[in-house]
């Protein structure tokens, strides 16, 4: 072999290799880093319950940032137990500059500029700290409200049948739709024939399609279809500027601890906040209680049950239930109507669709199927939101609220949005950029929900 080819071909190795060193050096502050420190721990499974950890501790932090933007513990969390898996930990630390109190801050050569917050994870083996451990750190900055659409569907929004999307208004103490300032709102990031289809059906707010759409070619009106955004003449289409995201959640507990399953049929029963593998109600009435709930499979609520929530709740102090794949409501059932219908009047008075919220979390890892939230013939006053989510409103059902995911379809079937939503600034209801945990494919579990405006 030449020999003058054998040193260029290692110069030029040398040459990658230090471009690809340097790179790495640039890159890792920002982003996700696993380090392996013993290849057979793969075989505990260490390597993705230790990146679990390491998303649930962003996730606490998001969750403390959305209640409350000024929020840092002051120093780091270390050694918190998993929840559901004690034998693995997280650590968390948070560098919080949201109100600019001290001048860009560099923690591990980041700057953290003035309004925004550095976070770091970390997620170990107890007690074991040679064995794995995997990294997550981000810039954030506050993003857009949680809830300002009627629906959401990032691949697809499809009206038919004489469905409806109009507003209403908790606050104003009564149920009945208003038309003067309508905010029946959807939105797709499509830009494809179909993304948008109203067919004999009513959008009573404005249609956003994705940036640089052309309405004609996006939005399908057939059959008296019609986009009203208000009484008077006004643009009723809006091209975004940017793609509107939806967040991707991680379950609150972990996976493996999920093994109890419900299956009710008539009666009434009372189920505390806890992770589930699946709730069934057959008929009768089934109360959740403020809290957090973690569902891996299925909730089911059908033969006309009702699900009632616990009167103490407020806009402070709501039912967050996590679902890894499906939410169905059937055969006229009914979900939070009592509270859902309440008057919300300032501070912490109970009332609205807020007190219950779903987040669709699949798996808990990159890469789950298709989620879904069913209602057949049911009512319901809640939120939901969910990456790649499928929402399906059939045969004459309504919810009062607002659902944000993949595609929302609407048969013969209304979403009533309460604009009190709009500008909620109350835990949870925000949602936070991440810089260093999101793509555009979304096949990181954190991830913005909001990108560009309208």
């Amino acid at each position: 072999m030449n020999e003058g080819k054998v040193r260029k071909g290692i110069a030029a190795l040398a040459l990658v290799l230090l471009i690809a060193t340097t790179f790495a050096l640039m890159t890792a502050a920002v982003g996700t880093l696993v380090t392996e420190r013993n290849r057979k721990a793969t075989e505990a499974g260490y390597d993705l319950r230790c990146r679990y950890a390491a998303y649930s501790a962003v996730q606490y932090a998001l969750h403390k940032l959305n209640g409350d933007p000024r929020y840092d513990p002051g120093e780091e969390l270390t050694d918190v137990p998993l929840i559901g898996d004690p034998s693995i930990t997280w650590s968390l630390r948070i560098y919080n500059n949201y109100e600019g109190s001290f001048a860009n801050p560099t923690p591990n050569g980041v700057t953290v500029p003035s309004g925004m917050v550095f976070i770091e994870a970390q997620g170990d083996v107890a007690g074991r700290p040679g064995i794995w451990s995997a990294g997550m750190s981000s810039l954030g900055w506050r993003g857009d409200w949680m809830f300002r659409h009627a629906a959401i569907g990032t691949r697809q929004v499809t009206l038919s049948n004489g469905s409806e999307t109009n507003s209403y208004r908790t606050s104003a103490g009564s149920m009945t739709v208003k038309d003067k300032d309508r905010r029946g709102t959807v939105l797709t990031n499509s830009i494809q024939p179909g993304g948008l289809t109203v067919d004999a059906s009513s959008v009573k707010g404005y249609a956003v399609i994705g940036p640089m759409g052309e309405p004609a070619t996006v939005i399908t009106a057939v059959n008296g279809g019609e986009i009203l955004p208000t009484l008077e003449p006004a643009p009723s289409i809006r091209v975004n500027t940017g793609v509107r995201r939806v967040p991707r959640y991680i379950p609150p507990y972990n996976p493996t601890s999920a093994t109890t399953v419900l299956d009710y049929t008539g009666g009434d029963h009372t189920v505390p906040p806890d992770a589930y593998a699946s709730i069934t109600a057959d008929g009768g009435t089934l109360r959740f209680q403020a809290g957090v709930y973690y569902v891996k499979d299925r909730l089911t609520v059908k033969g006309g049950a009702r699900v009632e929530l616990d009167p103490l709740q407020n806009q402070d102090n709501f039912t967050s239930i996590y679902v890894g794949e499906k939410v169905e409501l059937l055969q006229g059932s009914c979900i939070n109507e009592t509270l859902g219908k309440a008057k919300v009047a300032g501070g912490g008075t109970p009332g609205g669709p807020m007190t219950l919220r779903f987040f669709f979390v699949g798996t808990g890892v990159p890469g789950f199927s298709e989620l879904e939230l069913d209602m057949d013939n049911s009512q319901g006053w809640f939120v939901a939101s969910g990456k790649n989510l499928q929402v399906k409103l059939t045969n004459n059902s309504t919810l009062w609220g607002a659902v944000k995911g993949a595609t929302a379809t609407l048969d013969g079937s209304r979403i009533h949005y309460d604009k009190d939503l709009y500008n909620l600034e109350k835990p949870g209801m925000m949602a936070w950029s991440l810089q260093g945990l999101m793509t555009d494919s979304g096949d990181l579990p954190i991830e913005d929900s909001y990108e560009g405006g309208e």
